[in-house]
Order: C-alpha cells, then structure tokens, then sequence
C-alpha cells in the first residue's frame, strides 16, 4: 500500500461514524460467541463463591469529648495534662490500628488457643469455641503455631495427637499435657449445644505477633465529617469472631486511655511523696528540738512586738521554701524533656502565674510525639513526614525549655527579693535577748516544716482524688453487632460483574475475528477503502440452487433474488450509458476465482431480455472458460484464431441457446497474448462488434496477475471491476482507483460479487463517507426489492407486498435452521462464483 492510499484510507476512516444497526447485527449473528463466554464467567464465579470464604464486616461507633479529663478537672485546672491536643482524632485512628493496641486486644480475649475443623476442601476456624477448653499451663515461642489435634471420645476423656499420622494417646480432662517445649491441660465444656464426640478439632498455638499484625491490617477507621466520632470496623471471615475483635479494641483502648492518666497522676504523687519524705524527717527533728530547747529554758517567751515579727519572718520562709519546690519540679520536668517520655508530671505545685503557657505547651509536645507514633506504624524514619514531626517536637522542646527557663528565672527572682525581707524581718529580731532569738529560730524552723509538710500532703490529696475521679475522654456509641450477611463477595454483584466480563470479552471475541479477517464482506467495506463507486450488488446463491453446468441463472429463474440482483446492476448501466446503444462493456477483477465470467455472462443475458443484441468476448486468453458455460460449445476457434488469421469473424462467433446472445470464446492460449490484444486487428475486430452489437462484453484476464485487459479497459465505454464477499482481499478494493490514476482508465465501477447475509458478521460497522452510488446509501440493491424493497416498510410488509414476487422468497425457518445453515461449511463452485 503506497502512502497516497493509506492517507487516503485514513481521511476516508475519518469521516465514517459507526452505524448502531449494523453493529448489532454483527453481535446477533455470532450470539452463540456471547452465551459461551457468559456462560463461562458464570461458571467462574459460581466456583469462585463456593470455595471463597465469605468476609464479614462490623463496626463500633466511638466519641471522643477532650473536656471530660477528670470528673473534678476543675481541681487543677493548670495541672491537667491529657495527651492529647484537639482535633487530634486522625492521630488516634492510626492508634486504634497499632500492633501494640492489637496485643493487648488479644490479652483481653485470651486468645491463645485457636480452634479448627477440617471439610472437604477448606479448613475452618471454630469460633466461638465452647465445647471444650485448651488452657495452657506455660507456653514457649518455639511452639507458636504449632497444632495437635483433640478428639472426646467421653465426655471426660480424649485423645490427643500431634498430626494425622501420629498414633493417638488417651488423656483425661484436668491432666496436665506436654506439648513440645509448652504445657497445658484440657478443660471440658458444653457438649449440649452440638456434640463433638469422636470428631478431629485441630487446636493450634498462637502467635501472638502474627495475630496481631492480623488484627491491625483487619481494622479500618474513617471519621465522621463535623463530629468528634470514630467509626472502627473489622473484617473477619468468621462473624461473631469480627464483632468480639471490634468491640474489644474499642474497650482496650478506653482502658489504656485511663491508664495512661493514671500513670501520669502516679508519677506526681511519687514526686511529691519524695518530697514529704525527704521534709518529714526535718518537720521531726525541728520538733524534737524545740521540745529539748522549751524543757531547758522553761519561762522563756516572746513579747507582743517579737510574736509579730516572728510570724512575719514565719510566713516569708513559707514562701521562700515554696519557691524551691517549683523549683524543683521544673528541674524534674526539664529532666524529663531530654527524653522521649510523654508521662509528664502534673503542675500541681504551680501557680497560674508560675506556669503560664507550661500546660499547654506540654499537651502541644505529647501531641507531636503521639503523632510519631501512628506515623511510625506507615511511614519509614527518613521519610519527608517523619523527618518533618521530628522538627516539629524539637522547636516545641526548644521553646519548652526557653519557657521553663523563663519560669525558673522568675522564681529566682522571687527568692531574690524574698531573701531581702527576710533578712529585715531577721535584723528587727535581732534586738532581743539571745534566749528569745534561739526560741525564735526553732519555733520558725518547725512552723516552716509543718506547714510545707502540710502543703504537701494536702496537694497529694488531691492528686489521688484527680486519680480516683479519671475518666476516659472516649466512649462508646453503638457497640458491634454480629453481622448476619458477609460484605464480600456479594453474589449478586459477583455474578452481575461475571456476566458484564463474559459479555464483553464475547463482543471483544466477535470483533477480534473481524479485525483479524482480511477479506472484502460487503459493500460499506469497500466504500471505506475505495473512491471508486459500487455500481451494484450480486447475491449469492443457495447451495441447493448451484449447478456447475448451469450459469446462466438470470435465465433459469429470472424470478429469483439473485437474478434481481443483475437486472439491478443492468439498470444501472443504462443510466450511467445513458440508454444508447453500440457501446463496450469490460469485466475484469484482481485474481480468478472472484465470478468476473460468471458476471459478465449473467449481465449479458439479462440486457438480451429487454431486445438488445449481445457479443460475449472472451479475452482472457491464458485462462478461457467461457466456452464452458454453453453446452455443444468449443475453444478451439476464438479470439486468438482470429486475431493470428486462421479464422475469419464468422468462423469464430458462436450462436447461444438463447435469443440475441452470441458467443466468441478465447480460443486457444497463445505464447503472446498481451501483444495479441493490442494488434491493429483486435482493433478491428472491436469496431466491428460495436458496429454490430447493441453492447459487447470483454470478459478479461485479472488485473491484478496481468497486464493484458489494460489495453481493452482504455477503449471501453464502462468498465466493471468484480469483488467476490468473503474472498477478495481488502487490499484488492485500492486497485480500482489505481487503474484511475496511474492507467487512466475511464468509467471505472466495482460489482461486489456472491454477497449474502452471513457477510455481515465480517461487514464494515461504519457508515461510508461516500455513501455508495447506484441503489446505494448503505442499502444492498438487490433490484431494490430484497433486503429494503421501496422502504423500511419491506420487511414488516412482506408478506403483504413481496409474496409472489420471487421464486425463491424469503421462508421464515426455526432459529436452529438458521444456526446450522449459517455455520454449514459450504464448497464454493469456483466456475460459477
């Protein structure tokens, strides 16, 4: 293909829409291709839904209220810290999918042993499980996942073996088992709701690391838009196991939440016990030391004026000793900022104005370093995120620390400025006697112990009842059902996906075979690939209508379709002659075999029924067979005798059994039949027969193979170019519009040859940009009657307005005729089409 036709091909392809009608009817004719292929994906998924284990999916439904700290969160409204900083619900749904959640959700289900039961073809895990109890005594890591199996004979006794083909061993309930380097015992249980006695119950040992990973990858969570609700589900393949799961995460989880601040309210109340302690001892021994002082120096008080200043420098060592105590639970919170630990202590020793932004501060870093942790369980160290919260928790430390350094530089001014009214309050004192002045500094030193130590005891106080009051900032909604229906697969929808895959990789099928089909079916097909107009359309004929020493079918039943058919094409010629006389007609094709003989015999004798006077030329002179289509007639006078001057014209015009029809076989082959077709007395020859003839038929040698018609085709006054359906390449339509353009060959019109309804199966889906010529617009023109007849009307109409019109009229046959002559392999007579 030059690059001319293929430009041409593709503009042509451009231009073309698909015709819906067309495209149905090339499904409908392959339906069979469909039921195969639906009925396989059906038989797919059916086999698909049997040994697929259904997967079940429950949900539970959690709030989360970040005000609900402790019922007394007034208390310290300074010292609470949660952990947890606001809008904070994508940090914890990455917590509920953890592995260590999902570990301690197994703890809280003791699932340590699981239950299995072997079936015909899956095995399937028993649970719940209560018909007897595995519980292990102690057991190993090397044992996890190993399984024995448990068979009840009695009630109390059963047998237990360590695989199939291991003999088994009696054991009763309560006795204690060793199993590899574990032990347990066997309990009985309830064998009233479905006995098991005398079947196999494989029990396995968990892994507790693989179970949990299995839960964590089972648990989703999404958010409710606008609210402060979590919804977890878990999916399982046994139901009552994936509501169990659900529900449990969410418990642990509220647990591990109350947990957490009661670690935290811990961790103060040994703070502050360290602290009263440490002042105990000293509020003791400042006692015991007045006592010793007020029983040797009996009668010794303090005036008005001493009492007053000792209460003075009484209560600025209060504050002062205060004062190092926030300082040293800033030193203890500083120490705890250099690691990782989000436990950190409650202000509890700290004023509003002391602390400042210290709380929220630190309820910003235990956010941050929460968020590490659920990013952790997704993303890798070095990844961008990670690196990024990582920044995040260093400048939160940083300012934390510039924060607490602040604090501490303000408390240190305090003591500052209380050492300088101290030191007055000691100077006034000093104008009393040295007994008074001794009494004074013990009595101050134990008020000052005591009331520190009472300080303290009374913030410990509170901090247990902060401890006893938490609650969890989280609750539980709605809790998880056992679901009754699995969410996947769904039948209905496997079965309808089933039938959508098997239905379009049946029409994919259909149109593969058409794609890969390399023959001409019909003539919307040639419209696409050729500019050369299709004059008309020959039909095929029945298989039980052939007679190989018959051609002349337009004779032998001029009522039927076919001869229709080339009335047709004879109509047509008319209109583009213009109706006169005397005039040539030439018949090629591309290759033999494609009917170009039986065509132009079939036209020729169809004019001859309106009166015209026909000469059948042979001059296809390497391969004569026109001789072979009339009885009693031979090849060894035509043309080539003729033009070679062994016979006369007369000698070699052959009369037909039919009325104004004559014959001038090929004769016989010559070495040089191109050069004989272009002698001045084939000349002579072809101005004879048009002066004689009403119109003479060149019957010619195929184009494609040979030169030899090219000489003819010049002097003709319309040439036919034969197309056989579902036999002549697609490449053979381009050759009529090179004869056009590189020959010049005038008057050029292609006949598609031996169509019939089965060709629409490989037929072009488009709508010709061209729209077809002579009966054509995308309508086969069978004399116009057949396949539209005068309109859409033809076929709903038929019997109304066709019967008796044809010998061979359409019959309505069962759909099983159809099917069996549609699919019939049919030997194709090669001298008639």
């Amino acid at each position: 293909m030059t690059d001319n036709d293929q430009l041409k091909l593709y503009k042509d392809q451009i231009e073309r829409t698909i015709d819906i009608n067309r495209v149905i009817q090339v499904i409908l004719h392959r339906w069979y291709v469909l039921v195969l292929t639906i009925a396989a994906a059906l038989a797919i998924a059916y086999i698909n839904l049997r040994y697929t284990k259904p997967l079940y999916s429950t949900k539970v439904n959690i709030k989360f209220d970040d005000d609900k700290g402790t019922q007394m969160s007034d208390l310290f409204r300074f010292g609470k810290i949660t952990g947890r900083i606001e809008n904070q619900l994508k940090t914890e749904a990455e917590i509920f999918k953890s592995r260590s959640l999902a570990m301690h959700t197994i703890e809280a289900l003791d699932y340590r042993i699981a239950y299995f039961q072997k079936g015909q073809v899956v095995t399937s895990e028993l649970y719940p499980f209560k018909y007897f109890t595995v519980k292990p005594l102690f057991i190993d890591s090397t044992d996890f996942g190993s399984t024995f199996i448990v068979q009840f004979y009695k009630p109390n006794e059963f047998y237990i073996k360590t695989n199939e083909s291991s003999p088994f061993k009696k054991h009763k309930v309560g006795d204690s088992i060793i199993f590899g380097s574990s032990i347990f015992s066997v309990q009985s249980g309830d064998f009233s709701i479905n006995p098991i006695l005398n079947k196999d119950v494989i029990c396995q040992i968990v892994n507790p690391e693989r179970a949990a990973a299995i839960i964590s990858n089972g648990i989703e969570v999404d958010m409710e838009k606008g609210t402060s609700i979590l919804n977890l589900s878990y999916i399982s393949d046994i139901p009552a196991k994936a509501a169990d799961i659900a529900n449990t995460t969410a418990k642990v989880y509220i647990q591990d939440n109350i947990n957490t601040r009661a670690a935290q309210a811990e961790q103060t109340i040994i703070f502050i016990d360290g602290l009263i302690e440490d002042l105990a001892n000293q509020v003791n021994q400042s006692q015991q030391n007045l006592t010793d002082f007020q029983t040797k120096n009996n009668g010794v008080e303090l005036d008005d004026i001493g009492k007053a200043e000792f209460s003075k420098l009484t209560e600025l060592e209060v504050q002062q000793s205060l004062l190092a105590l926030k300082k040293k639970m800033l030193d203890k919170l500083s120490e705890q900022l250099k690691g990782a630990n989000t436990k950190t202590l409650e202000l509890v020793l700290l004023d509003p104005e002391d602390a400042q932004d210290l709380p929220k501060m630190l309820e910003l870093l235990n956010g941050l370093i929460l968020d590490r942790l659920s990013l952790s369980l997704k993303s890798l160290p070095n990844s961008p995120i990670m690196i990024e919260n990582e920044k995040k928790i260093n400048e939160v430390k940083s300012a934390l620390n510039r924060a607490l350094a602040s604090a501490h530089a303000k408390l240190d001014d305090k003591i500052v400025f209380n050492n300088g009214l101290i030191a007055n309050a000691k100077s006034n004192l000093s104008a009393l006697p040295q007994k008074q002045q001794a009494l004074l500094n013990l009595e101050r030193n134990f008020k000052v112990n005591e009331k520190i130590y009472g300080y303290l005891m009374e913030k410990k106080l509170e901090t247990r009842i902060n401890k006893s009051s938490i609650i969890a900032n989280s609750s539980i909604i709605d809790k998880a059902i056992v679901p009754s229906s699995p969410f996947f697969p769904v039948p209905g929808r496997v079965y309808a996906i089933a039938f959508l895959i098997g239905f379009a990789v049946g029409i994919g099928i259909i149109f593969l075979l058409r794609f890969i089909y390399n023959r001409i079916p019909d003539k919307e097909t040639i419209e696409g690939l050729s500019t050369t107009p299709v004059i008309g359309v020959v039909k095929k004929l029945d298989h039980e209508e052939m007679d190989e020493s018959y051609e002349l079918y337009v004779m032998k039943s001029p009522k039927s379709v076919f001869s229709e058919s080339i009335r047709g094409i004879r109509t047509n010629i008319n209109y583009i002659l213009q109706g006169g006389t005397n005039k040539i007609v030439c018949v090629t094709s591309s290759v033999s075999g494609e009917g170009k003989t039986f065509c132009t015999i079939n036209l020729a004798a169809s004019l001859t029924m309106l009166g015209y006077k026909v000469v059948v030329v042979g001059c296809d002179l390497r391969r004569p067979k026109i001789h072979l289509t009339f009885n009693n007639m031979t090849n060894e006078k035509g043309v080539t005798t003729y033009l070679i001057g062994k016979h006369t014209l007369q000698d070699i015009i052959q009369e037909s059994e039919f009325e104004h029809l004559d014959i001038i076989p090929a004769g016989p082959t010559p070495p040089n039949p191109s050069e004989l077709l272009q002698t001045e007395k084939m000349q002579n020859l072809i101005d004879t027969l048009k002066s004689t003839y009403d119109y003479v038929f060149f019957d010619t040698a195929p184009v494609g193979l040979v030169s030899d018609s090219f000489s003819l085709m010049s002097k003709a006054d319309i040439n036919l170019f034969i197309i056989r359906s579902q036999y002549s390449r697609r490449d053979f339509a381009l050759i009529p519009d090179r004869l056009k353009e590189d020959n010049d060959i005038p008057n050029l019109y292609i006949v598609l040859n031996s169509y019939d309804n089965s060709s629409a199966f490989y037929g072009s889906v488009y709508k010709s940009a061209y729209g077809g010529y002579y009966g054509g617009g995308g309508y086969y023109y069978y004399g116009g009657y057949y396949n539209k007849g005068y309109g859409y009307y033809a076929r709903k109409y038929y019997s109304q307005y066709y019967e008796g019109y044809y010998s061979d009229e359409i019959q309505n046959k069962p759909w099983w005729q159809k099917l069996l002559k549609g699919n019939r392999k049919k030997k194709n007579n090669t001298n008639n089409q």
